[in-house]
């Protein structure tokens, strides 16, 4: 059986060590159900990936599934920007 103390002390190192953002175990299900839901992963399997019997407890962590048109304005705005070519004088 895992050691749940011992187990959240590795994740943190690891998170730290990784440079990767605050954020605490438990919230590790939703960020995984958020990003394969907006990646379109079908809800049943994310449903049996996450080990839950309901699929309404699959919504709960899964909300987030952005339209096309959504995903292409959110990458749009976080685009790298082109360097401008400097006027001529």
């Amino acid at each position: 059986m895992l050691d749940h103390s011992l187990l959240v002390r590795r994740f943190k190192k690891a998170r730290d060590t990784a440079g990767v953002r605050a954020m605490r175990f438990h919230d590790l299900p939703h960020s995984f159900a958020t990003a394969v839901a907006g990646a379109a992963v079908p809800l049943r399997t994310l449903r049996q990936w996450l080990g839950h019997r309901a699929f309404a407890t699959t919504l709960i962590y899964a909300d987030y599934c952005p339209t096309p048109l959504k995903s292409e304005l959110v990458e749009r705005a976080f685009a790298p920007v082109e360097a401008a070519e400097p006027p001529e004088n």
